[in-house]
């Protein structure tokens, strides 16, 4: 090799660059190779393991999971193999109704007489938090779920709680693998993390 492109992408010729930038290069070049080796190796184990439980799947249906998800566990006890399925949940214009709806109730409801604990407000905020939506512009179903789980009878209620529930819209999300061991049934299980952040070494490594 008798020149080396630079960060401009123009070729320098190997007399003119450093020792260090060299050795820089080398060791950069020589742990990038170990990643990608590694990240290939994982995505293989990822792979085989769909396989394994699609043919464990297949050989009784019975104990398969709600929505994709399946549990297994060694005969022992000890080692489990999850794979969870993530639902992401979105709600459809009809929200922006439902919304109307729920604070015209609480509104005619402060507009009347306030209760000695302030219930009308704290119904009010309750409403105004669960519409609020994130940065991405998701709102928070776990509180959308809240308001679904009040009992008001009155028929703006009803009808907005009738819109939230026709607008939820679930959507497959991510799918999480994970292996899980413990040395007995006493424990809790542990995830074997491939993480890592979580295979640093126990003894501090002079960098």
């Amino acid at each position: 090799m008798k020149t080396m492109q630079d960060s401009s992408g123009n070729n320098i010729p190997v007399k003119y660059i450093s020792s260090y930038d060299k050795s820089k290069d080398k060791v950069v070049r020589a742990i990038h190779t170990k990643f990608v080796k590694l990240r290939k190796a994982m995505e293989k184990l990822v792979a085989e393991t769909l396989v394994d439980i699609s043919e464990l799947k297949s050989i009784n249906p019975k104990e398969n999971g709600i929505k994709g998800n399946f549990s297994a566990t060694s005969f022992d006890g000890k080692i489990k193999i999850e794979l969870r399925q993530q639902y992401n949940i979105h709600l459809d214009e009809r929200v922006s109704k439902a919304r109307e709806l729920m604070l015209a109730y609480a509104e005619s409801l402060l507009a009347k007489i306030k209760s000695a604990d302030g219930g009308e407000e704290a119904l009010r905020t309750l409403i105004m938090n669960a519409f609020e939506a994130n940065s991405a512009g998701i709102l928070p179903y776990s509180k959308i779920l809240a308001l679904l789980r009040l009992d008001v009878k009155d028929s703006r209620w009803l009808e907005a709680r009738e819109l939230l529930v026709a607008s939820i819209k679930p959507e497959k999300g991510k799918c999480y693998l994970y292996c899980s061991v413990r040395p007995n049934s006493q424990k809790e299980y542990l995830p074997i993390l491939l993480n890592l952040a979580d295979c640093w070494p126990e003894e501090d490594i002079e960098v």
